[in-house]
């Protein structure tokens, strides 16, 4: 969706799709951001106990600028 209503989310998994997952996922980890494929189009985000407020900020940053760069 084109947005995301962050109250009504109960889960701690993101799913972006139609993206090259390979290439987004090198991306997302030269910035140190972790994420994983479900196929050569699907990533998955997933936080875990130890990830804090803070940590989801700057991954939701690293992953706007990745996005970003890619479409410039």
């Amino acid at each position: 969706p084109e947005h995301l209503d962050a109250d009504q989310v109960q889960t701690n998994m993101v799913y972006l799709t139609g993206i090259d997952a390979p290439r987004l996922i090198d991306r997302l980890r030269e910035h140190g951001v972790l994420a994983g494929a479900m196929d050569a189009s699907t990533v998955r985000l997933v936080t875990h106990a130890d990830v804090d407020t803070d940590d989801c900020r700057r991954a939701a940053d690293v992953l706007r600028r990745v996005l970003a760069s890619r479409e410039s």
